[in-house]
């Protein structure tokens, strides 16, 4: 069972970036056949395990708090977006954002993808979180909300994130 708590300040604040951090175990269960009882294209079926494994990546990057790991799943113009603050765009400023983040302690995570939507070399997925974060000061965080991440297939045929937007519940 999952406590969140009612936040504010810079409480809220924490909790809200700590929010960036995406877990990935509840994910696999995200793999479901189409509902449409048509066979998807194998080459879309491949592209959408591809990106569930890449999003696999991400949490346990977050999860080890190995910011260099992230940053890299990123396109070299990708962005982070969190709401109060303003967008971080580059592969190299979203690792300087991130390492900003040092003093916290990521305890838990779970991520559950939704919706995993594939177009040609680009996909869409939107999903929820939810997050257990010690923060500097000591104090234990439970965050969780919503997360879209935009993909793409980059030039050396690896999926990266050209976008991640995560908004916390209040």
């Amino acid at each position: 069972m999952l406590v969140v708590m009612r936040l504010s300040g810079s409480h809220l604040m924490h909790a809200a970036v700590a929010g960036f951090g995406l877990a990935l175990m509840l994910v696999l269960g995200s793999c479901n056949a189409p509902t449409n009882n048509k066979a998807a294209p194998v080459a879309e079926l491949s592209a959408e395990r591809r990106i569930l494994a890449q999003l696999a990546k991400y949490e346990d990057g977050v999860r080890r708090m190995d910011f260099d790991d992230v940053a890299d799943l990123f396109v070299a113009n990708g962005k982070v977006v969190n709401p109060g603050r303003p967008e971080v765009e580059g592969r190299e400023l979203i690792r300087v954002f991130l390492k900003s983040f040092s003093g916290y302690k990521v305890i838990e995570n779970t991520d559950h993808a939704d919706s995993t939507v594939v177009e040609g070399k680009s996909a869409q997925q939107t999903g929820t979180y939810a997050q257990t974060v010690t923060i500097p000061e000591g104090d234990t965080v439970h965050v969780k909300g919503r997360f879209e991440a935009w993909w793409v297939l980059d030039y050396d045929g690896e999926w990266r994130l050209a976008r991640m937007e995560t908004t916390p519940q209040q």
